[in-house]
């Protein structure tokens, strides 16, 4: 009787559980239905198990990890090293590029004529103007890394009258008080000057400041032509010339500087000269502001120029010719 009503009282409790579980399914059969669709969905987003998966790509780490090895290498970083030193040696140059520079000189002065050792009359000589205009024109060559070959040189004319007050002797012409000379003379120069880098040595890049030596050779010559109309003793007209010429080739030496003030302007001074006592004399001195643009150069300045012929013949010139100058240099290449 116990195991029956124990049966039953278990088929009662699974009855009233199914009918229980029935209800709760029917009320609850849209949200059931809703995580059923969700389910499913998930499951379409998932790869399947069995398919084999798509070979993916190397991480983007793994890859940034070895190229900064070969990006910068020891030896990549020295390669700009060797190509300053070549810029650093070429900077020693005086100018770098070989130039041709036209100068207008205008000096205020005039040449004298002197009577010299060997002299047996009066013959000095007064010529009453200065000189006229005089151009020139300098070819600077390099031939080292510290060392610039000047050619220059300058032609310099004069013409004038004089009316003479007493008896002097001109390269053995003789001119009588009254005599109106008519003067007509010519200086020529010719310089061949090694420039030489003395300090600083060497010469870096972006250095404002140096000094140079000047190794010359120099050759200077004057020549005059004196024409009078005269009467002779007749009273028929006479024409009275002389021509004399005098010249100088000595050695030069001297010292140069040179500043850049900046980039584009250069303030620059120089003097050279020799003598012998009693003998031939050159000598001249200059200084400028010069601005560089490019190839050209437009340098204006002060010169001063002195020369003497031997004072041991009868008769000598000498003259020291000072004034203004401008110049235009054009570079045949890019400087430095």
């Amino acid at each position: 009787m116990f195991l029956g009503g124990h049966v039953y009282e278990q088929k009662q409790f699974w009855g009233r559980y199914e009918m229980s579980c029935e209800n709760y399914l029917v009320k609850n059969r849209r949200a059931l239905s809703a995580c059923i669709a969700i389910a499913a969905l998930a499951w379409l987003q998932l790869p399947l198990s069995g398919q084999p998966k798509e070979p993916q790509e190397p991480a983007a780490p793994a890859a940034s990890s070895q190229t900064p090895a070969p990006a910068t290498p020891a030896p990549a970083a020295t390669k700009p090293a060797p190509a300053a030193s070549s810029s650093t040696e070429e900077s020693t140059g005086l100018y770098g590029p070989w130039s041709v520079e036209a100068v207008y000189w205008m000096p205020s002065t005039h040449p004298d004529l002197r009577g010299g050792a060997a002299a047996t009359d009066f013959s000095d000589l007064d010529y009453p103007k200065a000189t006229k205009y005089s151009p020139g024109l300098k070819v600077s060559f390099p031939v080292s890394r510290t060392g610039m070959l000047n050619v220059s040189g300058f032609l310099l004319r004069g013409t004038g009258s004089i009316a003479n007050s007493q008896n002097v002797a001109v390269f053995g012409t003789g001119y009588i008080p009254g005599d109106f000379i008519n003067t007509r003379y010519t200086i020529e120069n010719v310089r061949i000057s090694l420039e030489d880098l003395f300090y600083p040595f060497p010469h870096k890049q972006g250095q404002k400041f140096r000094t140079k030596t000047l190794w010359e050779v120099q050759y200077v010559n004057m020549k005059s032509n004196f024409n009078a109309a005269t009467v002779d003793s007749s009273g028929n007209p006479l024409a009275v010339t002389a021509t004399g010429s005098r010249m100088v080739i000595y050695p030069t030496f001297g010292m140069a500087a040179e500043y850049n003030t900046s980039r584009h302007f250069r303030f620059s001074v120089e003097g050279s000269g020799f003598g012998l006592p009693h003998h031939s004399t050159i000598w001249d001195a200059g200084a400028s502001l010069g601005y560089h643009h490019g190839r050209f150069e437009l340098t204006v300045g002060e010169k001063i120029f002195h020369f003497s012929t031997s004072a041991q013949k009868d008769q000598y010139y000498k003259a020291t010719l000072w004034g203004p100058y401008v110049a235009l240099r054009w570079y045949g290449g890019k400087t430095l």
